[in-house]
């Protein structure tokens, strides 16, 4: 499958991705994880998906390899150091996953939220106001926006 916009702002960035327990939430079933992989081969990928389809794909495409849950809530025995999130279509989604995923973020992880800018993207620093500070953009590119913060707790 080809790689998403979202994706290949992602990749451009990869830099900023390197970690050893990331968690991706939402993202599609295209080629992302395995350039993720092909970049950061001993990471420990857990996949957080609403959308059935795109679990599905991700947990038959790399079986064992990745970690997939699809659930009404995020639940692990891990702490990530890295969480990138897709920008869901409801803003009251991003408050409720921002919520659920705080107790398994550690203490310097970073939280990067992509998404399209018709989807409402640039409205992150304002929706995130009060979970996380030290709001940066960034990346702008294929009409897409990514915006990273360093979590402080």
């Amino acid at each position: 499958m080809p790689t998403s916009n979202i994706s290949q702002i992602l990749l451009r960035n990869s830099e900023l991705l390197s970690a050893n327990t990331p968690l991706f939430i939402n993202l599609m079933a295209d080629d992302f994880i395995n350039s993720y992989l092909a970049e950061n081969p001993n990471a420990e990928i857990n996949c957080y998906n609403t959308n059935y389809i795109d679990h599905l794909a991700i947990n038959n495409k790399y079986g064992s390899r990745v970690a997939t849950q699809f659930n009404s809530e995020y639940k692990s025995d891990l702490k990530h150091d890295v969480v990138i999130i897709n920008f869901p279509k409801s803003k009251d989604e991003l408050a409720f996953t921002l919520a659920m995923i705080a107790p398994y973020l550690l203490e310097d992880a970073k939280v990067i939220l992509v998404g399209e800018k018709k989807g409402g993207v640039q409205s992150s620093p304002k929706l995130t106001a009060d979970f996380l500070q030290h709001c940066q953009k960034i990346d702008a590119a294929r009409h897409c926006l990514i915006f990273a913060w360093y979590c402080e707790f």
